[in-house]
């Protein structure tokens, strides 16, 4: 049997791979210029704008899902410059994503109906980071149909890409690296120590150029990589959701799992030299890394990101021309499971003329500064008029650094605040201990805020407000003092620390669903209490791993709420003086009889487990 004719060899007409090319990228182009407004994740993509403009340092000041180069991944007005960077990184990503799917499509199809399914397929993943797709392919490509002798550019080029991308978002930075790693270590190419070393070394040098460029401090490069760790291992048991009505889900995956592995076998039985254990390895870890992304936060909003991503890879596999038919009918598998979702309307996805219309705006507000000034000062109005902060609050604010809680951050832009956030900036991210003490340490420090902008505690899925996060909260009650107050804002200025040291007044043993009475304390005291033994253990772990943990609940006078077990032991807030914690919207302690813990899908009675409650006392001056 002859060996698979390679992507290089059949591009004989490189102008016309180009126009092609050139077509699907514009009539496939899936984005808007993201208009500022209000809202938890548009607050977060201003915060990413404004730290470009500010210039803060990484690990420092700003510990975040998203690195120093993370705004580059949204086309956001927020700032100017952040704006055309963003939209030169995605003109290049999508104009390589569109050639290189195309390519790899061809392979199976054709050049004619390759164009159709590479179409198909961009408007399909329009969601999917792009960065994960030309990974993929270029993976793919590099397994099963690279010359036998790479050029040492090649690995140079991806590691300083790959370095790139770990200053973005650091899970999808890790992804593109282990995929473009594996693929040099297990493809044909002879000499691959040397290919890997080099590639080491070329990511290296991308993450120390990328991070000079935007003038970020050496020495905060330990710390950024900790706090980068920390944010990846504890988002999953902090943020992992399973939304009952969507189980059926799982089904569709294990389906479209089988359905790859089809696609990786017909791809090695047609002998590609050295290349099928490459290939099974990197559909591999791209069908992981989007299951995570996809199953666990598994609602309707993320679920698309998993089977959408799955479409690219049963797209781009090398079939062959001899198992279109099976490669027909594992993407018309893809595409049904992926309009079943019910959250996707195929005909605003599938329209050229949206698409151009979006190209030419995105293109018009990055050089005509009238008509983006325009829209961003529109927006700006609006959001000023949905916060609505009072002269007497925004006079407290003036002339001072500000942090804004719990995660409102628009609300520094529009009124052109000098921003000067904790480190994790949204509290709903502080997932584990050692962030929470890095934010409660920046309070009351030199370098830290001078003012606080609260509005009203909040917390999401079903978390309780004083423990998100329990350490930054504790010692925000004990340094802050309120200098202005609206119904929905108040000002709180950072003073010397009210509360004494703590002291040890109980320690309790009890199981899961167990009964623990909370002590009653003095009127000028503080209570908070130390949980340990939640954490998941033995096969659990594992199943963490690869998917998510049990929910933790702590349930609160009969009222659960979802229990973080990465900061349980940091002083979770039960009891505190009027004096510190009024009444009204902006209270926090909640000040239970009996509190319990559980765990979500224990089959029978919550039962076993050896939990340990610390109760701690301090005196509030």
């Amino acid at each position: 049997m002859t060996r698979m004719r390679t992507a290089w060899a059949s591009a004989r007409s490189p102008a016309l791979w180009l126009v092609g090319a050139a077509a699907l990228f514009v009539f496939t182009w899936p984005l808007a210029a993201r208009v500022p407004t209000a809202g938890l994740d548009n607050s977060w993509v201003a915060g990413l704008g404004m730290a470009l403009r500010d210039h803060l340092d990484y690990g420092r000041e700003v510990i975040f899902t998203y690195g120093p180069w993370g705004f580059v991944e949204h086309l956001a007005l927020y700032d100017t410059e952040a704006y055309r960077l963003a939209l030169g990184y995605h003109l290049v990503l999508r104009g390589a994503e569109a050639l290189l799917v195309w390519i790899a499509v061809s392979r199976t199809w054709g050049r004619g109906w390759g164009f159709l399914v590479a179409a198909l397929t961009l408007w399909a993943t329009f969601l999917v980071e792009p960065r994960a797709v030309v990974s993929l392919v270029i993976a793919i490509l590099i397994v099963t149909s690279a010359p036998r002798s790479l050029a040492w550019w090649i690995p140079a080029v991806l590691g300083l890409w790959s370095g790139f991308e770990l200053l973005g978002k650091a899970s999808t930075g890790a992804q593109v690296l282990l995929v473009l790693a594996a693929a040099l270590a297990l493809g044909p190419q002879p000499r691959r120590w040397r290919t890997l070393g080099i590639f080491a070394a070329g990511a290296a040098g991308g993450l120390l150029v990328s991070w000079l460029a935007l003038g970020q401090a050496l020495g905060a490069i330990p710390v950024f990589v900790r706090g980068s760790l920390e944010i990846i291992v504890g988002y999953t048991p902090a943020m992992s959701l399973d939304d009952p009505a969507l189980r059926w889900e799982y089904f569709a995956a294990l389906g479209l799992a089988v359905a790859a592995g089809l696609g990786v076998r017909a791809a090695t039985a047609q002998r590609i030299e050295r290349g099928g254990t490459g290939l099974a390895v990197v559909s591999a870890l791209f069908f992981f890394f989007t299951f995570k992304e996809g199953f666990v936060r598994h609602d309707a909003g993320h679920d698309i990101l998993f089977f959408a991503a799955v479409i690219a890879l049963l797209a781009v596999l090398p079939w062959g021309a001899a198992h279109r038919a099976q490669a027909l009918l594992a993407l018309m598998l893809g595409v049904f499971v992926f309009l079943g979702l019910g959250n996707t309307d195929l005909a605003a996805l599938v329209n050229p003329r949206d698409s151009l219309r979006n190209l030419r705006q995105d293109l018009r507000l990055a050089y005509r500064a009238g008509e983006r000034n325009a829209l961003v000062e529109q927006s700006r109005a609006t959001m000023i008029a949905g916060y609505g902060l009072k002269p007497a609050t925004l006079a407290a604010l003036q002339g001072h650094t500000v942090h804004v809680l719990p995660w409102e951050i628009g609300v520094a832009w529009a009124y052109r605040l000098q921003w000067r956030p904790l480190p994790v900036f949204q509290d709903y991210s502080v997932y584990t201990s050692w962030l929470d003490a890095t934010n409660a340490g920046r309070l009351g420090a030199s370098d830290g805020p001078e003012r606080i902008l609260q509005a009203p505690p909040e917390a999401i899925d079903g978390r309780l407000p004083a423990w998100e996060p329990p350490q930054q909260n504790v010692t925000l009650l004990c340094r802050g003092r309120r200098i202005a107050a609206q119904a929905a804002w108040r000002v709180l200025a950072i003073g010397a620390d009210r509360c004494g040291p703590p002291r040890r007044l109980s320690t309790v043993h009890t199981t899961w669903g167990g009964p623990v009475a909370v002590p009653a304390v003095g009127p000028r005291q503080l209570l908070t209490m130390r949980v340990s033994g939640v954490d998941p253990s033995g096969l659990e772990r594992l199943r963490a791993l690869v998917w998510q943990p049990a929910p933790r609940y702590a349930e609160l006078d009969g009222h659960p709420y979802r229990l973080i077990t990465a900061t349980a032991g940091d002083g979770l807030l039960l009891r505190a003086p009027a004096s510190i914690d009024p009444p009204g919207p902006f209270h926090l302690a909640p000040a239970p009889s009996v509190l319990r813990f559980l765990r979500a899908h224990q089959t029978g009675p919550q039962s076993g487990g050896d939990i340990t409650v610390e109760f701690d006392v301090r005196d509030v001056r």
